[in-house]
């Protein structure tokens, strides 16, 4: 197919509640270097050449409106799985890929994005992982002792945004509905085949407080 005729969309999923990140307003709306992260977040796909459409997922409506009229706001659901499909469902009907990322990942790059995007001309499902680098262990149902080491080279972590084909991953949405970490598990239960790429051990998602100080380093560098 041409790649001029492919059409990409963008999820970004800013509708959780970050309450580990501490603060008075959800992470997502906190700042980093004199602008919320969202706003971050929403410019890195905004100005990419290769995104035809933002859809920006949220509970808080009002806090959105400051975006351009061409972000699309849609309202989240409960659950950030509900989330994602509000999002799919508002996804224009030319749109031949759709990218879902998680909006506290504000220090995502042009480079991740495009090869994502790369990576689905030639699957449906595209996702960054990185290796775990710290020995890795199972612990007993208490979470306290140590059970067995792991092999940690059978293990991966998974980042956003992770490209599907708009629609196999509707239809996995609305067929295969469960409360996943990430959309990787959803593409998996319904049966699409999973590609990886290398993800950027920069692309943090702010969890816990620290982590705002070590977004602002990653974007100043």
């Amino acid at each position: 197919m041409d790649k001029l005729k492919i059409r990409n969309s963008v999820i970004i999923v800013a509708a959780g509640r970050g309450q580990r990140a501490g603060g008075v307003k959800p992470k997502q709306w906190q700042t980093i270097l004199g602008k919320r992260v969202v706003d971050w977040t929403v410019s890195k796909f905004f100005d990419h050449p290769l995104i035809n459409e933002v859809i920006l997922v949220t509970d808080s409506i009002e806090e959105a409106k400051s975006f351009p009229n061409e972000v699309i706001i849609v309202k989240g659901g409960y659950e950030r799985s509900q989330s994602v499909l509000n999002g799919l469902l508002m996804v224009s009907d030319n749109i031949s890929n759709v990218l879902i990322h998680d909006a506290a990942r504000p220090c995502v790059t042009s480079k991740l994005i495009s090869s994502v995007i790369e990576g689905l001309a030639v699957f449906d499902c595209v996702i960054p992982i990185l290796p775990v680098t710290n020995a890795l262990w199972e612990i007993d149902r208490n979470k306290i002792n140590l059970v067995k080491s792991l092999d940690r080279d059978l293990f991966k972590t998974t980042q956003t945004p992770q490209g599907f084909n708009r629609a196999k991953i509707l239809k996995a949405y609305q067929n295969n509905y469960i409360t996943a970490a990430d959309d990787a598990a959803i593409a998996l239960k319904s049966g699409m085949k999973i590609s990886t790429i290398d993800g950027e051990a920069s692309n943090i998602k702010i969890t816990h407080a620290k982590d705002f100080k070590l977004a602002e380093f990653y974007m100043e560098n």
